[in-house]
């Protein structure tokens, strides 16, 4: 791994070193937990998908929607590509389906 110039160190409380440069890179081992796209995927395969991004399925709120069928994810609490320490949880909206 290279990494530009070094402009600070800082130590998180998981014992993680966090590195700071031009970019930021997690060293010592571990994982970041990095959302996946949910969109329009159903609970348990959303689940999985963020199981296997490290991360972890937060609360679920249910809201109406008009272009996301019942049962489905309509968003992530955090934006697909968003990097966060192993385990973090990620909130989900799921679809009620349309409105009565």
């Amino acid at each position: 791994m290279t990494v530009d110039p070094v402009s600070s160190l800082a130590l998180q409380t998981d014992g993680e070193v966090l590195v700071g440069g031009g970019i930021l890179a997690r060293l010592l081992g571990g994982n970041n937990c990095v959302v996946p796209i949910l969109r329009g995927k159903t609970i348990s395969r959303a689940s999985v998908e963020l199981r296997d991004s490290y991360c972890r399925r937060g609360r679920i709120s249910r809201h109406f929607s008009r272009t996301v069928i019942r049962g489905r994810v309509i968003s992530a609490a955090l934006r697909h590509g968003a990097r966060l320490p192993e385990g973090s949880t990620v909130n989900l909206v799921v679809s009620k389906g349309t409105r009565p």
